[in-house]
């Protein structure tokens, strides 16, 4: 995983802790916490077993999309897995050298993710479609 930064177990706690205190429309059952530390690591784990070497942004988009669909169908989190899911690909995406920006498709792709009607293939070409490289 040559030059690659990846997200971190800790990363995705504060992650949910910060989309729950900043949502707009707080839920009820919003709860910060983790309910599966297993699920959380395995999901970190999905960017360092690999990297590939020769197509290094195909690579890291294909990444950050492995990492959304895992946050949202693992629920590793008591809640606000979606939106967690998005500010980790996010901080993936900004830590090494691209901006995200979230698109109105974000909230019907991450249900989609949730409800295993998207593949990683199809996730991966919309991360793209709203990811540029950042500029020097």
């Amino acid at each position: 995983m040559f030059g690659t930064v990846p997200v971190t177990y800790d990363d995705i706690v504060i992650l949910s802790e910060i989309v729950i205190a900043q949502s707009s429309d707080p839920q009820e059952d919003d709860k910060v916490g983790v309910l599966n530390k297993d699920n959380i690591r395995n999901c970190c784990d999905l960017l360092t077993n690999y990297f590939y070497d020769d197509e290094q942004v195909q690579g890291l988009v294909n990444k950050a999309a492995e990492l959304l669909d895992c946050i949202v169908r693992s629920h590793g989190l008591i809640s606000a897995n979606k939106r967690t899911s998005i500010a980790a690909v996010n901080l993936f995406l900004h830590r090494n050298g691209w901006i995200y920006r979230p698109d109105n498709k974000t909230v019907s792709m991450t249900m989609r993710s949730a409800k295993k009607e998207v593949s990683i293939n199809e996730l991966e070409t919309w991360i793209r479609s709203c990811s540029i490289p950042k500029t020097l």
